[in-house]
């Protein structure tokens, strides 16, 4: 089960064709993800995906962390999902 916090942050606004999948969820469940191109890692901050990004890199992933989350990304003016989402 993910952390409420996350759950908060993600109904609040994403980008579209996001998958969520919590940190500590990620050793588990990086079997959905996939390895025939690169996976763009991103949280509110950019430090909790920095984690993740890490570690699947460390598994063999090719993998991406967004530099300043979706602080970064709303801070650009680009698009949430939902539309009129915001980051908390």
């Amino acid at each position: 089960m993910a952390s409420r916090t996350t759950v908060i942050e993600w109904n609040a606004g994403r980008i579209a064709g996001a998958r969520h999948i919590p940190l500590a969820h990620v050793p588990f469940r990086r079997c959905e993800l996939p390895r025939d191109k690169a996976i763009v890692t991103v949280c509110r901050s950019g430090h909790r995906s920095g984690l993740a990004a890490r570690g699947l890199g460390q598994a063999g992933y090719q993998v991406e962390n967004l530099d300043g989350g979706m602080k970064a990304w709303t801070g650009a003016r680009l698009p949430l999902d939902p539309p009129g989402g915001r980051v908390l």
